[in-house]
């Protein structure tokens, strides 16, 4: 028992930290693949190879001078993947969670007996910049804020609303191999909001019913010498879906009772969204330097029913009429129908 309420306090402090973090998960990874053609089709490689403790077999070349036939030609590819991972979840408060916080470091190398060799360089990142080069390290993550129906007098009218927000991105170079130096051939940055920003709510009148909107924000670069690539969607969408659920109970003689679930869900999707590619041919940090190359919007429009009458029989029929408009097909549109039904048969024994 700690007297010294000074070391008390300070571990009291740590103890309260601690707590609020939950599943602490530090993972490596260690994969190889190593493939050889054109070799007799007798040969085995020794345990040590099979046990990924040697890159290549022992007796190998021996056995490649020996078989000949015609004109083969050897050739081998090996593959070697290392990945690290830190990831946890952060509970900040009763109403506010970050959770899906995950930095991932991989390394892929490819190595050919007849090409270059090819390494890829992927890390968690949050790019700047127009071509994102100015960007950092940066770990994914969430962040889920609820009980918002508690402030403001939003209580009144809803019975719960809950807001998210998500980011994931990366950054992955290229490089390879050519006579002894290693030279960079690209760089690619993704940066994702998915979402940037959505409300979630129920309603205090109508439990059953749910409301949600959303807005995406999503961009890749793509970096190749002095070219640089931007590929943006922004997405704005409205959904809601009401729910209903009744049970029935049947009894038959010298059976088990057959117990059937009848939910229904009606749902309504209405998107709208824009993508943009831009380009530049000279190596430029300025978005003023770059062209619009191609250009698209989306207006989605999806009402959709799905019934589940009990574990037996469940099915689903939609609507959707989608609207495009872009630069290189002009406007049209397109509406198409569906439905699926699915049937399981089991024995009442």
């Amino acid at each position: 028992k700690i007297k010294n309420r000074y070391i008390k306090s300070i571990l009291k402090y740590f103890h309260t930290v601690s707590s609020r973090f939950s599943n602490v998960n530090i993972t490596a990874k260690y994969k190889t693949n190593h493939k050889y053609t054109n070799i007799d089709a007798d040969f085995s490689p020794d345990y040590y190879f099979r046990l990924g403790l040697y890159t290549e077999p022992e007796k190998l070349m021996q056995s490649l001078e020996e078989f000949q036939i015609g004109n083969l030609i050897n050739s081998s590819e090996q593959y070697f993947y290392n990945e690290y991972k830190f990831s946890t979840t952060l509970q900040v408060t009763k109403n506010l969670s970050l959770s899906g916080m995950e930095y991932k470091y991989s390394r892929i190398k490819n190595l050919f007996s007849d090409s270059e060799t090819v390494t890829t360089i992927s890390n968690s990142f949050f790019p700047l910049g127009a071509n994102g080069r100015n960007g950092l390290p940066f770990f994914n993550y969430s962040i889920n804020l609820s009980r918002l129906e508690q402030y403001w007098g939003l209580d009144k009218w809803f019975k719960s609303i809950i807001l998210s927000h998500s980011y994931s991105g990366q950054e992955s170079k290229t490089y390879k191999e050519v006579d002894g130096t290693t030279l960079l051939q690209k760089v690619d940055f993704t940066k994702n909001f998915s979402p940037l920003i959505s409300i979630t709510g129920k309603l205090q009148k109508i439990p059953d019913l749910s409301m949600t909107v959303r807005y995406n924000d999503l961009l890749t670069i793509y970096n190749t010498g002095t070219q640089t690539e931007r590929k943006s969607k922004n997405e704005i969408s409205f959904s809601t879906t009401y729910k209903k659920r009744n049970g029935l109970k049947i009894k038959l003689p010298g059976l088990k009772n057959i117990e059937l679930e009848n939910d229904m869900a009606f749902k309504f999707d209405l998107s709208y969204s824009e993508d943009e590619t831009l380009l530049s041919y000279t190596l430029t940090n300025n978005l003023d330097d770059f062209q619009r190359t191609a250009f698209s919007k989306n207006i989605t429009i999806k009402p959709s029913m799905t019934y589940s009458f009990s574990k037996f029989v469940d099915g689903n029929v939609y609507i959707s009429h989608i609207i495009t408009e872009s630069l290189s097909s002009g406007k049209k549109e397109d509406t198409c129908f569906g439905f699926s039904v699915s049937i399981l048969f089991e024995s009442l024994n």
